[in-house]
């Protein structure tokens, strides 16, 4: 992790920005999470059957519902931002499955569809919320964020990425030449991005 902080301490020093991935749903079977907690906290679809490995039977489907699970993920992102100093969380995989029911083998508790879509976006908040605690202007990104993400992640993020690119369109205007190139370098538009 020292490693990891030093490499993000130097982005910053360049005026770079550094978003950390972070699964909050696929959990390898393997993996010590997995081998720990899969079984009380991955999800079951109809309750009865097994747990949900939606790609392959490496990957354990969590329930985001699962309030202990949630609590991992929180403290998980605090950590991260607090020992390393980046900018945000990505959340990956978070926004694809809002409309899914589920329980799992713990909370023996059916989520509906509309439980499961609200505890995904209170995760975002969430970890919003912890991880600003340690850099206060961080961020929170996800998969798929669209339909009630939008709201729940905040244009913010947004018009922040915006002012980022359009500052780095101005750095690139105010070079005047480069060695192989013998008139100003033009920016690409950031339209595309």
């Amino acid at each position: 992790m020292r490693e990891l902080t030093k490499a993000i301490a130097k982005v910053h020093i360049n005026h770079g920005r550094v978003i950390l991935y972070l699964e909050p749903f696929l959990i390898y079977r393997t993996s010590a999470v997995g081998n720990a907690f899969g079984e009380l906290w991955g999800s079951r679809l109809d309750g009865r059957s097994s747990m949900w490995t939606p790609f392959d039977d490496t990957a354990i489907a969590m329930s985001q519902a699962n309030g202990e699970w949630q609590d991992y993920v929180v403290q998980t992102a605090r950590s991260l931002i607090r020992t390393t100093q980046a900018d945000g969380i990505f959340l990956d995989s978070a926004g694809w499955r809002l409309n899914i029911a589920e329980e799992t083998k713990q909370e023996v508790v059916r989520n509906s569809s509309i439980e499961n879509a609200m505890a995904v976006l209170d995760l975002v908040d969430r970890v919003r919320k912890a991880i600003r605690i340690e850099v206060p202007d961080a961020v929170v990104l996800s998969e798929t964020a669209s339909g009630p993400h939008v709201q729940a992640y905040g244009w913010r993020c947004q018009r922040r990425f915006k002012r980022f690119i359009r500052y780095l369109d101005r750095k690139r205007d105010n070079r005047r030449t480069t060695p192989h190139l013998s008139g100003p370098v033009r920016p690409s538009s950031s339209k595309h991005l």
